[in-house]
């Protein structure tokens, strides 16, 4: 029986969930990395997203330090993290020139969480499309440490996860 409860990837029902996902993309089970630093999920999260299109090479991923270093406003991002337009701005600075980049917000309650959950599916059906989320970890009963950016790279439709 699978649990309602968020589960780590890594784990056993993690695998077993993903492995029953009609919608997935496994590209992101060979780069995923954990963060840094407390601040760099959402460094953390572009150099997975890039690494997923292969912009790293398979020997030579790019990580959360190497963005972290290229980007000018550094020391904020080492104390505070990210918002969501400064996130907006970071990735459309680490992916290459003409890349197609859409950020877009949610409130995720009544109505607007069904269209961000079609957004979510429609684009795990486009392979040229990935998906990050911005969220309130306490929301998710994860820890307190208020936002988190993270990929996502499937749903789990009976879980709705």
């Amino acid at each position: 029986m699978i649990s309602q409860k968020n589960v780590a990837l890594s784990s056993e029902e993690g695998i077993a969930r993903c492995e029953l996902c009609k919608l997935k993309d496994l590209r992101y089970l060979n780069v995923f990395r954990r963060q840094s630093g407390s601040t760099l999920c959402a460094p953390a999260t572009v150099a997975m997203m890039l690494n997923a299109l292969n912009y790293g090479d398979d020997t030579n991923h790019v990580t959360d330090v190497d963005l972290l270093l290229r980007h000018k406003d550094r020391e904020s991002v080492l104390s505070r993290g990210m918002d969501l337009q400064s996130f907006a701005i970071f990735i459309k600075e680490s992916f290459p020139k003409g890349s197609n980049i859409k950020v877009s917000r949610s409130t995720g309650t009544g109505d607007d969480i069904e269209t961000c959950k079609l957004d979510l599916l429609t684009a795990l059906n486009n392979k040229s499309t990935h998906v990050a989320v911005n969220y309130d970890m306490t929301t998710a009963r994860q820890s307190s440490w208020g936002g988190h950016f993270s990929p996502i790279i499937a749903y789990h439709e009976l879980s709705d996860s």
